[in-house]
Order: structure tokens, then C-alpha cells, then sequence
């Protein structure tokens, strides 16, 4: 006898052999309580005395084909009739038919060894050859229909099954992904810290160590002050993606802080915020290197008094800001080929978080410098944001 878990396994149907016998005996049970009745019911309009070895025929009949289901599901998993073109489901059709014909023909055989005897005992009466293969065709109808039945029964069960599986691998695929993306956009959000930390730090400090030897106390003082605030966001930051504009002005003003004292005053800020905007969320520390790259490309080694320009507003459904520069313009930088690892990575963030919703272009206005225009789609923190005006 077939071993039902390994037929189960190979058609991959969730079912385990307990529930497949109590399934299998439950349909054929069905059928065979339905045919006890009408043998039953003709016994009593005919008034013909109901035979026992009728009922042994009947245990027999059914029985067999119970035990002999593990083959026709293995001829409906080699032959599936679902999914099929016209012309293979009717070749598919013809080879269920074909080996149909010979269960069948094979179980009425059995059945004739053993009933015979029993009926010549109990009736008197022989069962000739011609009587079972004229019962057989009247009933042979009824067993394809019930054939096929199981047949089409279990490929759509395996179908389904199938499919469920397909939408769960592909399901995992996805959780997997985003899982990978998020932890990609942490790996970048890290590396950006650590590409701001050694580059401003050695500036910085050497910015200290002038203004110790002139004697600006004060001014090194507040310097160690605005570059401990940096350090401390740096370090105390676990790994959120997305913060409140107004949080980024607050740690882009540190940073400036440090520059302007660096620039001996020479660099000018100017702030022009809207003020619906102080809540929306962007990128954690996606504006300081913006304005890193006006400081390092832009402005550092500019003779003149320096300017940089921070705007935010809206742009249709969408949150703009502007860093405006009147450095050595956008044409010489890019030919310079110089925008920095910060620029890089940032443009990697806004990829991974929004894909095509976001945007960082650079701009050459009429007047000189460079542009950087940041586009994100909006989104609002509903905290209280009033540190954000004072600018």
C-alpha cells in the first residue's frame, strides 16, 4: 500500500494522513450511504426481500474504492487538469479515462471473486459475467463523474496551496527587503556621521587652537560649547530616520556657529523659514551636509565675505529647501568634480526613503554662486516646534 505522507508531501498538500483518511472516508462515505438508501428504498417499493450478501457487496464496493484513492491522486498529480490548454486537457482527460477504465474494470473484478460464492450460498443463484459487465456500464457514467470530481478536487487544492505559498515566499521577499533597505539607510545615516565627524572635528579643533593662542577665550569657549551640543545629538541619536525640520535648523545653526567663528566672521548666515514647515519631517542630518558642501566647495576659499542663504517652503504637495551660496558657482565645482562623500550618501538616503518623490538638484543663479534645491514629500511632526523661529 502507497504511503500516504510521502503521497501528500510530493503533491504538497497541507494535510496530515489522519485527516486525509477521515476526508477520503467522509466523500466516499457520502456517496455510499446514498447508495444503502436506494438499494434499501428499491428493497421496499419492489417488496423484494433485501439480501445480507447485498450488504457485504455494498462494504466491499465502497471499501475498495477508499483504499484505492492514494492511486487516483497520484494519477491527478501527474496528469493535473488545471491550468491546461484545450487540446492538453483533452489528451489529460483521455489518459484519466483510460486509467479510470482500468480501476475500474480491475475493482469489479475483485469484487465478482468474492461476492460470487456468497450469493450462489445465500440465493441459490449464480452471478453470470454478462450481469456484471451490463451493471458495470450502467453505473460506468456515475464513477467518471465522481472520478474526475476527486481528481479536480485535488489539483485545485493543490493549486491554491501552491499559490498561497508563492504569495507567502513572496510576502517574505518583501519583509526581507524592506528589512535590508531600512537597515542599508541606518548603515548610511552611520556612515554620514562618521564622514562629519573627522573632517569637521580636525577643522575645528585647529580653529581652537588659534583662538587659544589669540587669546579669544570667549570666543573658543562658545566654540567648545556649539561643537559639544554637535557631539552630544551625534552620540544621543539612536537610529531614527525621519525628524522634525526645526530639529535639523537647531543642529545646521551649531554647526554654522563653529563656521562662522572659523570664517572670523566673514561668512553671514541668513534664515528664511516658513513657518508651517517646522514641523515637517525630513531625513535626520540631511541639511547639514548642504551646507557642509556651500562651506567646503563653495565658499572656503573665498576672498570676499560669504553668504549663505537657508529657505524652506512649500512647492505644490511638497517640502522645499533651498541653500544658496555666492561661492565659486555650481560650473566650477562641477568640473572640479568635488561634491563630497556627505552629497553621495545623502542622494543614496533620498533614493532608498522616497524613491522617485525626492530630489536634490543643484542650480547656477544669474547672480553667481550655487543653489541646492531639496525636495521631499511632505509629512508633519505635531510637536511644539517654537525654538524653530528663533533664527
Amino acid at each position: 500500500m502507497y504511503q500516504i505522507k510521502q503521497i501528500l508531501d510530493m503533491a504538497g498538500v497541507p494535510l496530515s494522513p489522519q485527516k486525509y483518511w477521515r476526508l477520503t472516508i467522509a466523500f466516499w462515505g457520502s456517496f455510499a450511504a446514498i447508495s444503502y438508501g436506494q438499494g434499501v428504498l428499491t428493497a421496499l417499493v419492489t417488496g423484494r426481500t433485501r439480501l445480507y450478501t447485498e450488504t457485504v457487496q455494498w462494504f466491499i464496493h465502497w471499501g475498495l474504492w477508499i483504499l484505492i484513492t492514494p492511486v487516483i491522486l497520484i494519477a491527478a498529480h501527474h496528469f493535473p487538469v488545471v491550468n491546461r490548454s484545450p487540446w492538453k486537457l483533452v489528451r489529460v482527460i483521455g489518459i484519466h479515462l483510460v486509467f479510470l477504465t482500468v480501476i475500474f474494470a480491475s475493482l469489479t473484478f475483485i469484487e465478482f471473486l468474492i461476492v460470487r460464492e456468497l450469493y450462489l450460498w445465500e440465493a441459490g443463484q449464480d452471478t453470470t459475467v454478462e450481469q456484471v459487465v451490463l451493471k458495470s456500464i450502467n453505473t460506468y457514467v456515475f464513477r467518471v463523474a465522481i472520478y474526475m470530481l476527486i481528481v479536480l478536487g485535488y489539483n485545485i487544492a493543490q493549486y491554491i496551496h501552491r499559490n498561497q505559498q508563492l504569495k507567502n515566499q513572496n510576502s517574505a521577499y518583501q519583509l526581507k527587503t524592506a528589512q535590508l533597505q531600512g537597515e542599508l539607510t541606518m548603515a548610511q545615516l552611520q556612515a554620514l556621521k562618521m564622514q562629519l565627524k573627522p573632517h569637521f572635528l580636525f577643522n575645528t579643533l585647529n580653529s581652537l587652537v588659534g583662538l587659544m593662542m589669540m587669546r579669544e577665550n570667549k570666543k573658543a569657549i562658545n566654540m567648545v560649547n556649539s561643537l559639544s551640543t554637535l557631539l552630544r545629538t551625534l552620540v544621543d541619536t539612536k537610529d531614527v530616520v525621519q525628524v522634525p525640520l526645526c530639529q535639523e535648523v537647531e543642529f545646521a545653526k551649531e554647526y554654522l556657529y563653529i563656521q562662522q567663528i572659523r570664517f572670523e566672521d566673514r561668512l553671514s548666515i541668513e534664515w528664511d523659514l516658513h513657518e508651517d514647515t517646522a514641523s515637517a519631517l525630513v531625513p535626520q542630518y540631511i541639511l547639514q551636509p548642504l551646507i557642509e558642501n556651500s562651506v567646503i566647495h563653495g565658499i572656503e576659499k573665498l576672498s570676499r565675505p560669504a553668504v549663505i542663504r537657508i529657505s524652506t517652503g512649500f512647492q505644490h504637495d511638497s517640502l522645499r529647501i533651498e541653500v544658496l551660496d555666492n561661492g565659486v558657482g555650481f560650473n566650477q565645482k562641477a568640473r572640479s568634480g568635488r561634491q563630497g562623500v556627505g552629497i553621495s550618501i545623502v542622494r543614496q538616503r533620498l533614493d532608498r526613503l522616497y524613491g522617485q518623490d525626492a530630489s536634490l538638484t543643484y542650480e547656477s543663479p544669474e547672480r553667481g554662486g550655487t543653489l541646492a534645491v531639496l525636495s521631499l514629500p511632505l509629512s508633519t511632526h505635531s510637536q511644539n516646534v517654537a525654538l524653530y523661529y528663533e533664527v
